[in-house]
């Protein structure tokens, strides 16, 4: 079951000391907004804003994104590096992980009072599962008001009502 894992085993991700160069790739354009790159470009990416964050482990449940704030843009080069938070404290009730990350890892999450437009029925996204920060890949079986009904994979063919902001366009985010 999703809402039952921990995810206190996160562990921050580190690099080489290379900068990976961001790949040009399209980035699919959604309702409410862009992913990405072109989400930097577009000012969507700055301290205090929700995102959803690609971890680069696959943790035992499936999952690998998780909602996170961003608390810290730093400038390196010509690129812009960005420290995201996660929100849920551990079980010591210390403050959540620090990720250090590059655009190509978030996605936007749309504001409170933004204006979203339907997702059709059928169509792939990435949700937070309720009652958790984890984000996984589901279908859209219906929508009313600001609200989607999903089917998450692998749960059961069960259907969950999400809070429409946060049911996000995949894109090529896989």
């Amino acid at each position: 079951l999703k809402g039952s894992s921990a995810r206190s085993g996160s562990v921050a991700s580190t690099r080489d000391g290379k900068e990976a160069k961001e790949p040009l790739v399209k980035v699919e354009e959604g309702p409410e907004g862009i992913n990405g790159p072109s989400a930097e470009r577009a000012g969507k990416f700055f301290k205090g804003a929700e995102v959803a964050y690609k971890q680069q482990k696959i943790k035992e449940d499936g999952s690998q994104w998780i909602q996170c704030i961003i608390i810290n843009i730093v400038e390196v080069g010509n690129k812009k590096r960005y420290e995201v938070q996660d929100p849920e404290p551990d079980e010591t009730g210390a403050p959540g992980q620090i990720y250090k990350t590059s655009a190509s890892a978030l996605i936007a999450i749309p504001p409170p009072d933004a204006i979203l437009s339907e997702y059709p029925v059928g169509k792939h996204v990435l949700a937070r599962y309720p009652e958790t920060t984890t984000f996984y890949r589901a279908e859209v079986t219906g929508m009313k008001k600001d609200v989607c009904r999903l089917k998450f994979e692998d749960d059961q063919n069960q259907e969950m009502e999400v809070d429409r902001r946060f049911v996000l366009e995949l894109g090529n985010k896989q």
